[in-house]
């Protein structure tokens, strides 16, 4: 995936730790943003901390309870993940909007296609932006490195139309209100997608505390990044997709 511009050991923190409490971290994270913007679903959740959702709760947690529940009045334990293609403004200046059209066509159809996969659903997509919510972090995490090794086989067999993405994940309580959600989450995972390189997929430990360790996957550990709008600095990790031994 992503050039990775810092060396990192691969450490899980343990489970259960509570955002906020002291983790093990061998030096402090000398991670900086990429310089790529925080677009539409950034500045929309971080002005509004709420994004509308078609997809009623029976369907993403398969109960078919609270659909009816009273809005605001109950939180939820929701994971969001946004996903936005790295370099598209300059994509488009440069290959012209029928370009841009095919790459985000490509882009839509299979963030689409592996979110659903995976028990998601898809908030919003506009442009080279995506939003999904999931009621597991697991799947969500599944889903995130799965778009990623997509994104690479693709752009492996179309170098000309590259879906160079990054992507942010949290998980956290969130009212449901008028459609949507409302939840610090949302705004962390915004920026989380902002920091993220081409090709990586950034999550929050509380993602995957909620999430535990998952087959196929292995965690980077990234240190705390103060981030903007959140008085705390928070602990990160970079997810990959682990390779099968050389036989």
């Amino acid at each position: 995936m992503g050039n990775l511009a810092h060396s990192r050991g691969s450490c899980l923190p343990p489970i259960g730790t509570a955002r906020g409490a002291e983790l093990p971290v061998t030096k402090p994270s000398a991670f900086e943003p990429s310089g790529c913007k925080v677009g539409w679903v950034g500045k929309r959740v971080a002005a509004r901390l709420h994004l509308a959702i078609d997809t009623p709760i029976h369907r993403l947690d398969g109960s078919g309870e609270g659909e009816n529940r009273p809005l605001g009045t109950e939180a939820e334990v929701r994971t969001f993940l946004i996903a936005d293609i790295r370099g598209y403004t300059r994509f488009t200046q440069e290959r012209g909007d029928e370009a841009a059209a095919r790459l985000v066509t490509r882009f839509t159809a299979i963030t689409r296609e592996t979110i659903e996969t995976r028990g998601g659903a898809i908030v919003e997509v506009r442009g080279d932006e995506a939003l999904a919510v999931f009621a597991s972090a697991r799947q969500a995490l599944r889903a995130a490195v799965e778009l990623q090794v997509r994104f690479e086989d693709e752009t492996r067999a179309d170098p000309g139309t590259p879906l160079n993405v990054g992507i942010g994940v949290d998980s956290g309580e969130a009212v449901r209100i008028d459609g949507g959600f409302r939840g610090a989450a949302l705004n962390v995972a915004a920026r989380l997608c902002g920091l993220a390189h081409a090709g990586e997929v950034i999550a929050t430990d509380s993602v995957v505390h909620l999430a535990g360790r998952l087959e196929g996957i292995s965690y980077i550990d990234r240190g705390r990044v103060h981030l903007k709008g959140i008085a705390e600095p928070i602990h990160i990790l970079e997810l990959r997709r682990e390779l099968s031994p050389v036989q």
